[in-house]
C-alpha cells in the first residue's frame, strides 16, 4: 500500500513530521506531499543550480528560512547582476563588480546549504535527503516527493512538481493508496467504530462520519539514521505484508468491511510485538528517557467527505473540492467508503 502525506501549509511543521513518521518504518511506499518536499528537493538541486536559479531561491526562500536575517544587500547584490548582465557591453569595471560579487557570495550559498540542513535537521528529516535519492533508473524509490503547485508554472523544471489537485485526486482514486491524517481532523468529524458501519451510504450529518478502529502503537524513532530506517523498513514491510493484502482486497471491494477487519484485528498482536522487538526501535527506546508515539487508527469515509475534510483543514477551497469531485466521479466512486490512517498522540513515555 501507498501511505500519502498531503499537506498543503506555507511552512513546515512538526505534525509534518509525526504525519511521515508515523508509517515510514512499514508503508510499502510512502510519499512525502508538503512544503517539507520542497526543502528536500531545494537541498539535493540547490549546489547544481546555475547562478540565476540560485539567486531566485535566495529571493523565494531566504526570508522564510532566517527571518531575522537582513536579506536587503543581497536583494541588491542580485539586481546589479542582473543589471550587469543584460548589458550588451560590458566595461572593466562591470566585469571586477561581478567577480566581487561572485567572490562575495561563495560563503552565502554556504551558508544558504546550511540552512536548509538545519531546517531539515529541526523538522528530524536530514534522514530522508538519502532516503528519496533514486538509485534504481527503472523505478522510483519506495519514499518519495512530490512538489504541490497550485497552477502550471514549476519552481523548479522537475517531474516532481505536479497540480495540488491532480495530486489528491490520483491518491482518492488509486485503490492502493491510503491517506494519512491526524487529530486536526478530530473537530469536524462523528467518529464511530468500524463494527457500526452496515454498508449503507454514509449518513448527511452536520459532520463528516468516519469509522474507525485503532490498530497499534508507533514509536516515533526521530533519531534513526538513514541505513537504521532502511533496515527497520526492510524487516517490518515483509511482516505487514499480509496486512497490507487485506487492506488492499478491502479497498477494491474484494473483501467486505466485516470480514476483512476480523482478519486485520487477528493480526495486530503480532505486528504490535514485531514494531516493539525490532532491535533498532529497542534502542531507541535505551537511548532516550521520552518517546513520543501515536496510535495509528485505520479509518473509513467516502471521497466526498474526505475533500470535505480536506477543505476544513484549509487545504482545499470550495472550488477546489468541486474541481477534484468532477475529476473523482469521472475515475472512480466519490461516494464509496474509503479507508485513510488517522494518527493520534500518546503522552510521551
Amino acid at each position: 500500500m501507498n501511505y500519502t502525506i498531503y499537506e498543503i501549509n506555507e511552512n513546515p511543521s512538526f505534525e509534518q513530521r509525526d504525519l511521515a513518521w508515523s508509517v515510514l518504518l512499514f508503508g510499502d511506499n510512502v510519499q512525502i506531499v508538503s512544503p517539507i518536499s520542497v526543502l528536500l528537493v531545494l537541498h539535493a538541486e540547490f549546489p547544481y543550480m546555475p547562478e540565476k536559479n540560485k539567486w531566485q531561491m535566495y529571493a523565494d526562500f531566504g526570508p522564510s528560512l532566517a527571518p531575522s536575517f537582513d536579506w536587503a544587500p543581497l536583494e541588491k547584490m542580485r539586481k546589479d547582476v542582473l543589471h550587469i548582465r543584460h548589458k550588451r557591453f560590458k566595461n572593466k569595471h562591470d566585469m571586477q563588480t561581478l567577480a566581487n560579487i561572485q567572490t562575495k557570495m561563495k560563503p552565502v550559498e554556504k551558508a544558504f546549504s546550511n540552512l536548509i540542513k538545519d531546517v531539515l535537521a529541526l523538522f528530524s528529516f536530514q534522514e530522508f535527503t538519502t532516503l528519496i535519492q533514486q538509485t534504481d533508473e527503472e523505478k522510483l524509490p519506495d519514499v518519495e516527493v512530490k512538489i504541490a503547485i497550485r497552477g502550471l508554472e514549476k519552481m523548479f523544471d522537475s517531474d516532481l512538481e505536479e497540480n495540488f489537485i491532480l495530486i489528491i485526486t490520483k491518491a482518492l482514486a488509486e485503490k492502493d493508496n491510503l491517506l494519512v491524517l491526524d487529530q486536526r481532523i478530530e473537530p469536524f468529524i462523528t467518529n464511530y467504530r468500524v463494527s457500526e458501519y452496515n454498508d449503507l451510504p454514509l449518513r448527511e450529518e452536520e459532520k463528516i462520519p468516519v469509522y474507525s478502529e485503532k490498530l497499534f502503537v508507533m514509536p516515533l524513532c526521530y533519531s534513526l539514521n538513514a541505513n537504521e530506517i532502511l533496515l527497520v523498513r526492510n524487516e517490518l514491510k515483509y511482516h505487514f505484508k499480509e496486512f497490507h493484502s487485506i487492506l488492499h482486497c478491502i479497498s477494491k471491494g474484494e473483501e467486505n468491511l466485516e470480514s476483512g477487519m476480523n482478519k486485520i484485528r487477528s493480526l495486530l498482536p503480532a505486528l504490535q510485538n514485531k514494531i516493539e522487538s525490532n532491535i533498532f526501535v529497542q534502542n531507541v527506546r535505551n537511548k532516550q528517557q521520552e518517546v513520543l508515539s501515536v496510535d495509528i487508527h485505520l479509518a473509513f469515509t467516502s471521497n466526498r467527505s474526505t475533500l470535505t475534510l480536506l477543505k476544513h483543514l484549509g487545504m482545499m477551497d470550495e472550488e477546489n473540492v468541486l474541481q477534484a469531485g468532477e475529476i473523482l466521479v469521472k475515475e472512480s466512486n466519490i461516494d464509496q467508503v474509503r479507508p485513510f490512517i488517522f494518527i493520534k498522540h500518546r503522552k510521551k513515555e
